[in-house]
C-alpha cells in the first residue's frame, strides 16, 4: 500500500512531519510519500506529484486550523485557486477514487460545504480522524490500524469507486501552478503524455 501525505506548509509542516515519521516507521519509506523528504532537489515537481498521486492507495489531506483560510500574497484565498497545489493533489485523488482520509489538527472542525470549491466539497462528508499532540500516540495508533485493516480488505472488498484508474485515464495538470512557498510562478502545457514545464 502506498500513502500521500497531502498538507500546507504554513498549516501543519510540524504535524505532517511527525505523521510521516510516524507512518514510515510501521509501512516502511517506499510506501509513504511527502514532498519535503520525496523529491530531490532538481526533480520536477508536478510530474513527480501526479505520478505519486496515481501510484497511492490512500491520500491523508492533513488539515489545520488555517487550511482553508492560508492567502496568497494577493490576499486571495488559496484554496479558492484551480491551481492551488494542495487543491490539485486533494482534487486529483478524488477524481482517481483513492481513499482520501481528512486528518483534522488540534480539535479543528471539518470544512463546511460553503468553505470548499466545488471539487472539494465532496469532502465535507468523509470520515475524518482527529489528531492532538496530547494524543498523537494513540491517534497514530488509530490511523496505523485503520489503514492496515484497508489495505488487508482491499483485494476482497475494495469498492469499484476505489479502484484506480487505468494509466490511460489521463487527468491533465498543465495550467498555472504556483510554487510551494509561494514565491515563482510555473506553467505547464501538456505534450503527449509528458508535462513541460515553463519558467
Amino acid at each position: 500500500m502506498r500513502i500521500f501525505i497531502s498538507y500546507r506548509r504554513e498549516d501543519s509542516s510540524g504535524y505532517s512531519g511527525r505523521l510521516y515519521d510516524h507512518l514510515t516507521m510501521s509501512f516502511g519509506e517506499e510506501s509513504v510519500f511527502m514532498d519535503t523528504d520525496t523529491i530531490k532537489p532538481g526533480q520536477n515537481f508536478v510530474e513527480i506529484i501526479q505520478a505519486e498521486i496515481n501510484r497511492c492507495d490512500v491520500l491523508l489531506a492533513v488539515m489545520g486550523k488555517q487550511w482553508t483560510t492560508v492567502e496568497n500574497s494577493d490576499g486571495n484565498l488559496r484554496l479558492q485557486n484551480p491551481n492551488d497545489y494542495v487543491r490539485l493533489e486533494v482534487g486529483l485523488a478524488l477524481k482517481l477514487h483513492k481513499l482520501v482520509i481528512p486528518i483534522l489538527l488540534e480539535n479543528r472542525n471539518m470544512p463546511l460545504p460553503d468553505e470548499l470549491p466545488e471539487d472539494l466539497a465532496i469532502i465535507s462528508q468523509l470520515n475524518a480522524l482527529s489528531v492532538s499532540h496530547e494524543r498523537f500516540r494513540s491517534d497514530m495508533t488509530r490511523l496505523v490500524a485503520v489503514l492496515q485493516e484497508y489495505e488487508a480488505s482491499a483485494p476482497e472488498s475494495k469498492s469499484p469507486l476505489l479502484q484506480p484508474r487505468s494509466p490511460d485515464d489521463h487527468i491533465d495538470l498543465s495550467g498555472e501552478w504556483t510554487n510551494p512557498d509561494g514565491s515563482v510562478d510555473v506553467y505547464f502545457r501538456q505534450n503527449k503524455n509528458r508535462m513541460i514545464g515553463v519558467y
